[in-house]
């Protein structure tokens, strides 16, 4: 049974908050808040494309293991430490 949303709910909706991390000192080099419809994957570029820094590697959860996540992240010359997805295929 679906109930009807209150006053208090309508009209919201989840954000989401993506962080790109110095894991050398914590500090966050790169920020983007998406809506719900928007994949993780496709504000990685958003992410690291902004970057004056060296990067040596990406680091992730397996959300952003997809093959446009894989050429932002050769396009910027570093290497991925991805986890494959639990369907990934050869």
């Amino acid at each position: 049974m679906a109930y009807p949303k209150t006053s208090s709910q309508q009209g919201r909706t989840w954000r989401k908050l993506h962080l790109a991390i110095d894991t050398d000192n914590h500090d966050i080099v790169s920020a983007e808040l998406s809506m719900v419809n928007v994949s993780d994957s496709e504000v990685l570029g958003d992410l690291i494309r902004p970057l004056r820094r060296n990067v040596d590697r990406v680091t992730s959860d397996d959300a952003y293991h997809t093959r446009d996540c894989d050429d932002e992240i050769a396009a910027k010359g570093v290497v991925a430490r991805i986890p494959p997805r639990e369907n990934a295929q050869y």
